[in-house]
């Protein structure tokens, strides 16, 4: 008879072996990254300028610039991009960021002589229609009228972009940006950070075949490195609250935080740990208090936000409007217990093993591997930093997390922003 008291025993994790990519250069200089996991015959090709929002002159070329690369080449109509990639079973996803851009493409690898060309096309020779591009600027418009109604965007808006004010990180598209936006701008923005400025990703069960194929599509396409932009950041969060009121309101919406470090800071890790003890996963004290004890919201989380250039701390939720504040002043005794008092062994350890338990199955495919490795190579870590990860957790204190409590976690160093009908 199975026996329901006895939990299953565990092993710890104590180090992890995870795939690097093969790394190369094509003919004409083309960075090409290879991780050749699994068995099924699926690949992803990811293409990543090192162009985002950072790059822009305009509010919106980065977004606009990305979306509507599928929208037309020189040798393709938008039509004609959709029915091949529609026909053959391709998925093709754009995604604009703060540092980078990137073009994803799923497919079988027995599709490549037929998509590669496409593929190639859009990347090297857009031209973004005005017609495609007047469309998308509606659909965005639409979007951005919808989210702004809601009280979780706004404040999530707002809280970033009181964190870095007068940064491309805390920017965010308004209408009148939208409007502005030209064929013209885009095609500019294209040749300054995106044209023979990327470089490639292959995941999947990648054969000789599918590198030839990759190699023969990109082979003679030269590289242009485009030099690092230097964009200083705003001077420390300037602590206080801010109240945006949308009358009528049931719920409130809360984020509070402070601008903080990315992967590359000594702290980061341990950190970490800190932060998924208060509020980084179901099992959290924000979770216990606030949800499961007070009832008054149905979840609420802490996260650290790290990009290339910097990072913050934010926690967030969605609370009953009476109890906004009973729910930040529980908040602030959270983080007050995290200071005086040292964490528990049993709860430093479920965590521990919460922590690397998730790393691990974050590994069970080879994009996901690819992930992992994106995130070594495009924030400059070394190629044993999930080594060192896996050892800082392994290893931290409850000593050195109360320090951190207390260097971190002031309650008068974070901001603050509600939105709702207070």
């Amino acid at each position: 008879m199975l026996d329901r008291k006895t939990p299953p025993t565990y092993h710890p994790v104590t180090n992890i072996k995870l795939q690097l990519a093969e790394q190369r250069h094509l003919r004409k200089g083309v960075p090409l990254h290879i991780i050749n996991a699994g068995k099924q015959e699926v690949i992803r090709i990811e293409i990543i300028f090192r162009g985002g929002t950072v790059h822009e002159e305009k509010n919106g070329q980065a977004f606009f610039a990305t979306k509507m690369l599928s929208e037309g080449s020189s040798r393709y109509s938008a039509k004609e991009i959709a029915t091949i990639m529609d026909s053959h079973g391709a998925y093709l996803e754009l995604a604009p960021g703060f540092d980078t851009s990137t073009i994803t493409i799923y497919t079988l690898s027995k599709h490549l002589s037929v998509l590669l060309p496409v593929v190639q096309s859009i990347v090297t020779e857009p031209v973004f229609p005005e017609k495609e591009l007047e469309i998308l600027k509606d659909i965005k418009k639409q979007k951005l009228r919808v989210d702004n109604s809601k009280n979780a965007t706004v404040a999530s808006k707002q809280f970033r972009n009181k964190l870095f004010p007068e940064h491309p990180y805390g920017n965010f598209l308004k209408e009148e940006d939208i409007d502005g936006i030209s064929s013209a701008d885009l095609l500019h923005f294209f040749r300054q950070n995106f044209h023979l400025n990327y470089e490639i990703i292959i995941s999947g069960a990648v054969s000789s075949e599918v590198e030839n194929a990759i190699t023969g599509a990109f082979n003679e396409v030269p590289v242009r490195e485009n030099p690092e932009v230097n964009i200083s950041l705003p001077p420390e969060t300037v602590p206080g609250q801010a109240i945006v009121r949308k009358e009528g309101s049931l719920q409130s919406s809360i984020r509070m935080g402070r601008m903080l470090f990315n992967l590359q800071h000594e702290d980061y890790t341990s950190f970490s740990v800190l932060n998924t003890i208060f509020g980084g996963y179901f099992g959290s004290r924000l979770m216990k208090s606030i949800r499961e004890e007070k009832g008054y919201t149905y979840g609420i989380y802490s996260n650290t936000v790290p990009m290339r250039r910097a990072g913050y701390f934010v926690i967030g939720t969605d609370v009953i409007g009476e109890y906004t504040h009973q729910t930040i002043d529980e908040i602030l005794l959270q983080i007050k217990n995290l200071r005086d008092i040292p964490v528990d062994p049993v709860e430093l350890e479920t965590v521990k093993n919460y922590m690397l338990g998730s790393f691990l199955s974050s590994l069970n495919t080879p994009f996901a591997i690819a992930d992992q490795y994106k995130t070594i190579y495009f924030n400059d870590l070394p190629l044993d930093y999930y080594d060192r990860y896996i050892n800082e957790i392994n290893e931290v204190s409850a000593d050195k997390l109360q320090y951190l409590a207390q260097k971190y976690l002031v309650p008068e160093e974070l901001f603050s922003v509600i939105v709702g009908d207070l």
